[in-house]
């Protein structure tokens, strides 16, 4: 702090963000929800510390770096927030503190509620994704018990020592775990969870969820969505993307792509993607864009997944294509 005091009293904006946004992050994976305008209450606390301290952020560098030396010495009192306008001092460090514990109770409810549901796919993302977040929901009890157990009304300093300690090892077992675990880096594999799920789906619910009215309000919402706004046009676009852009669950998308139209959805998207460079190529772009522009332009990431898309739904290469289209 003494090095950088521009920062001085800008952790505590990424403390109050931190837990809220576990919690939405988990209900996620969970749920599949999507976020609303009521989540932004969820900023609520750190927007108020945000204009609490804004005073002192527009204080200049000499200002800050003597508040901190005033405090430093005595790290318990720096993290206190004396400066507050609004409340008294050490509120935030007890308020965050709250907060975490509040947010943690939320998620571990949500995990156990649905823990067995996880369980049940064992080769997929959710039993792996289960285990890791459990963990480390189980580490992050520490950030925040040894506060309540010895800093109220013990050793406040012992406890500003232990918090930390407990969240380097936090951060540590975080970054490790995911060296082994890059899935959840990256992401929920939605498409081949939810198929795992739906194995789990009785036939008779599925019968009844899909009956022949939602079949046909998916077939115009899913043809409305690709076919005419070409929404695979977009680089990256996911089964999630379909679900928020037709405002139907994820789960039924990927039945009635996976039962109706008898594919995937990559494979859905990728053939559109090839129809649409089809029409590129037939209407003379080549003569002033290369097969890496139009691969470009329908969606593909790159010249590779272009080409294995073609020869997949054409049996031929995209200059295969061409050099046919030219003989005729």
């Amino acid at each position: 702090m003494v090095r950088f005091p521009e920062l001085y009293r800008t952790g505590n904006l990424a403390g109050l963000l931190f837990a809220p946004l576990l919690y939405l992050y988990i209900r996620n994976v969970v749920y599949q929800n999507k976020l609303s305008f009521r989540d932004l209450i969820h900023l609520v606390p750190f927007l108020i510390f945000f204009f609490d301290f804004l005073p002192i952020y527009f204080l200049s560098s000499a200002d800050k770096l003597a508040l901190i030396l005033s405090e430093i010495e005595n790290p318990a009192e720096f993290t206190n927030y004396n400066q507050s306008h609004f409340f008294p001092s050490n509120f935030y460090g007890v308020f965050r503190t709250i907060l975490i514990a509040f947010y943690w109770t939320l998620s571990i409810r949500i995990i156990y509620k649905n823990r067995k549901r996880f369980l049940k796919t064992k080769k997929q993302f959710g039993s792996t994704w289960l285990k890791w977040i459990s963990l480390y929901l189980f580490l992050l009890l520490f950030s925040f018990l040894p506060y309540f157990l010895i800093g109220l009304n013990g050793n406040p300093l012992l406890a500003f020592d232990l918090i930390h300690f407990s969240v380097a090892l936090i951060t540590i077992f975080a970054g490790i775990s995911l060296l082994f675990f890059p899935k959840i880096l990256y992401g929920l594999d939605e498409f081949e969870f939810i198929l795992s799920e739906q194995n789990e789906v009785d036939k008779n619910l599925e019968k009844h969820v899909l009956n022949t009215a939602k079949i046909n309000e998916l077939e115009i919402k899913i043809h409305q969505t690709i076919n005419k706004e070409k929404v695979y046009l977009n680089k990256g676009y996911s089964l999630a993307d379909l679900a928020k852009d037709t405002e139907v669950p994820s789960y039924l998308l990927t039945i009635y792509i996976n039962k109706y139209l008898n594919c995937s959805f990559s494979d859905l998207i990728n053939k559109a993607r090839v129809e649409e460079s089809i029409k590129m190529i037939e209407n003379g772009y080549l003569e002033r864009k290369t097969f890496e522009g139009i691969a470009d332009s329908c969606g593909f990431n790159n010249r590779n997944s272009f080409i294995n898309s073609f020869k997949k739904f054409k049996r031929m290469t995209p200059s295969q294509y061409k050099n046919k289209m030219e003989a005729a």
